[in-house]
């Protein structure tokens, strides 16, 4: 017995000189930590002095620190464990509501676009119930197929009205008073006419949407028995104007 406690001695001073050689992140254990190395030093000073005497007693204590050692071990390995999966709960269920969220965005996105979508096809009927009355002329000077400034504040809305609904179609015809060469009235009604298209393209309405052509003297404004006034050839110098809903537009209007 006297030998056991002797050993047990010589043990715990090897090991308080060891422990002052430490680091001193070392120095700091658990209480957990410092209970396992107490049951691993016991457990192996006891078995070992059974077995070897003191010798086997201070060699079994070592070996039942490192025991201790590897319990202690396998605590930080489950503790990590466990706040690992923990870590993973909490990043599955954030991704469950993104996903979620996501979800929520594209209905909202999708319902405002079907608003959208209804609002303008309701627009777009309006509209479409007013055209066949929407007509205008642009009136010119003699021999001149130069747009006035003062039809282009009438021509920009015009072009507005075309560019948010491509479908739509504008007709422009071009005439000429009944003075001057046939020939030559034909040519200058194709000029105004031509006139007013390059403008609208020109606003960025598509070609594809203006159809233009002249007619010359062949459509005059007043009856071709009277001769008119120069005051009232004006009315003979313009370009009509009409706009005009595709086939597909007009058929789902009824």
């Amino acid at each position: 017995m006297k030998k056991t406690i002797l050993a047990t001695s010589l043990f715990l001073a090897l090991n308080v000189v060891s422990a002052g050689n430490a680091k001193a992140s070392d120095e700091v254990k658990t209480a957990k930590e410092s209970k396992n190395e107490l049951i691993g030093f016991s457990s192996g000073l006891v078995a070992g002095a059974a077995v070897g005497g003191p010798v086997g007693a201070i060699v079994g204590g070592i070996f039942g620190i490192f025991i201790a050692d590897d319990v202690n071990d396998e605590d930080k390995k489950n503790a990590q464990r466990q706040a690992l999966n923990q870590a993973e709960y909490a990043l599955s269920k954030q991704e469950n509501k993104i996903i979620a969220l996501q979800s929520d965005l594209e209905k909202l996105h999708q319902a405002k676009s079907i608003q959208l979508a209804n609002f303008k096809e309701a627009q777009t009927k309006q509209i479409l119930e007013v055209l066949p009355k929407l007509e205008t002329n642009i009136q010119f000077k003699t021999a001149s197929f130069i747009v006035e400034e003062e039809y282009t504040s009438q021509l920009d809305k015009l072009a507005s009205l075309l560019n948010a609904y491509p479908e739509l179609t504008v007709s422009v015809n071009g005439f000429a008073d009944q003075r001057g060469d046939s020939h030559y009235n034909k040519v200058l009604s194709e000029q105004r006419a031509k006139a007013i298209a390059e403008y609208l393209t020109a606003k960025n309405v598509q070609a594809s949407q203006i159809d233009y052509t002249g007619f010359g003297e062949t459509q005059p404004q007043l009856n071709a028995q009277m001769t008119p006034s120069a005051e009232e050839y004006f009315f003979d110098r313009r370009a009509t104007l009409k706009i005009n809903p595709s086939q597909q537009n007009m058929t789902a209007a009824k």
